[in-house]
């Protein structure tokens, strides 16, 4: 007996100590700035300066940027790396398991080994184009994502498009192949310096690893080339197979606006830039809920089409209201009950804007009583109502306007 519990007591010290082993791993992930080269510059959700430290932490909010001379990995943990290009710029948005990477400039390789667990999500947004990532890798550039290994999902204008390794997404031509030329030297050099990836894409068999290693220098020459005539044009660098500018040199017009999103009480929600041409989009904002009404985005007050100017988009959104919370329930001064429409046996307390809405005021005892209903102000129906026995009610169906109130009066 005494061996037994010897035994359950040793058992159960062992599981104590494996407990926090288990529950760190349970723990959020923790994001990473590591430089590659040169330097980077990084500033807080507020805009202030952030000094760099090795394997710093990065919390959402943060920018992260390199210059002509720098790159850099953001690391979410061992199976998922994000490599900034030079000059470079990106924004970190966290919530939880759900991380979004905003290019603002250049571009940068993705590489995530693994598959995304449920509840986990990894998006990489740009002006016009949203890329959800999952156990893939590539590249992604203000105008164009390409996906060397794995599959994802690109969102833009409002339309989603299944992207796989070998192939390229382009907002004005859709998905297309992705040849060896079209691949950038950044891309390239990610696959020779990593072992597995090469694996993986030879398991895939789209690309043949070795002619992709052989393509580097012709792709750096390329983006040399493309960078000295950019820097003597004074326009910004192109995409890495090199498309021609918005406007050609000497234009009056700007190769870019700026794409203001409002809410539907004209705040601004958010300011972006997208290239002349493109089409801007913009994830659904949310309305906080009432305890009068809830919120659904329906879209921008208008399409959003491709951009010749500065243009803003306001948010429409349409109310559902309850109007259990809306009508008033009866008092001790104010004695009647309010009953509402059915569907089954079920009441029906909700509507939208538009749609028609009943309700039944009636009275709980014999006394005599009279009631005015007001919705919005305005009169609804007779000028009162008297109830005489409990039989009696008043119907009340109305079209529902924009943020109803209802009165009930007595007299």
């Amino acid at each position: 007996m005494k061996r037994l519990l010897a035994l359950l007591f040793a058992l159960v010290l062992l599981l104590g100590l494996a407990a926090p082993a288990s529950a760190a791993k349970a723990k959020a992930v923790v994001l990473r700035l590591q430089v590659a080269e040169g330097s980077v510059y990084v500033r807080d959700a507020a805009g202030v300066p952030v000094t760099y430290t090795k394997d710093m932490r990065l919390y959402s909010g943060y920018s992260v940027s390199t210059d002509d001379k720098s790159s850099a990995y953001i690391l979410l943990d061992e199976d998922k790396a994000v490599k900034l290009d030079r000059n470079t710029t990106v924004a970190i948005k966290k919530s939880g398991k759900k991380l979004q990477v905003k290019l603002k400039a250049g571009q940068l390789f993705f590489n995530v080994t693994a598959p995304l667990n449920s509840g986990e999500a990894l998006e990489i947004r740009t002006s016009s184009m949203i890329v959800g990532v999952r156990g893939s890798s590539g590249i992604v550039s203000l105008r164009e994502v390409i996906f060397i290994t794995g599959h994802g999902v690109v969102t833009c204008g409002g339309r989603q498009y299944a992207i796989a390794g070998g192939e390229a997404f382009r907002p004005r031509s859709g998905v297309h192949p992705a040849g060896v030329p079209a691949l950038p030297a950044l891309c390239l050099k990610e696959i020779r310096d990593d072992a597995r990836l090469q694996s993986r894409i030879r398991e895939e068999g789209v690309y043949d690893p070795e002619l992709l290693i052989a393509a580097i220098p012709a792709a750096e020459l390329r983006e040399e080339e493309e960078w000295d005539e950019a820097e003597a044009a004074m326009i910004p660098l192109p995409a890495a197979d090199s498309v021609e500018p918005a406007f050609p040199q000497g234009s009056a017009e700007p190769a870019s606006y700026t794409i203001t999103w409002k809410d539907d009480e004209g705040n601004v929600i958010d300011t972006t830039s997208v290239a002349a041409g493109e089409t801007p989009s913009h994830e659904a904002p949310v309305k906080e809920a009432t305890d009068k009404a809830s919120y659904a985005f329906v879209g921008w007050d208008r399409q959003p089409a491709p951009a010749t100017e500065d243009t803003t988009y306001t948010a429409v959104f349409e109310a559902t209201y309850d109007f259990t919370a809306i009508i008033p329930p009866g008092t001790a001064n104010m004695p009647y009950q309010i009953y509402y429409n059915t569907s089954g046996n079920t009441p029906i307390t909700t509507a939208k804007e538009g749609e028609e809405f009943t309700f039944y005021l009636t009275s709980p005892n014999s006394d005599v009583m009279a009631y005015s209903i007001r919705l919005n102000g305005e009169l609804l129906g007779e000028e009162s109502v008297y109830f005489s026995k409990e039989s009696d009610a008043l119907v009340c169906t109305f079209t529902v306007p924009k943020d109803p109130t209802i009165e009930i009066v007595p007299g």
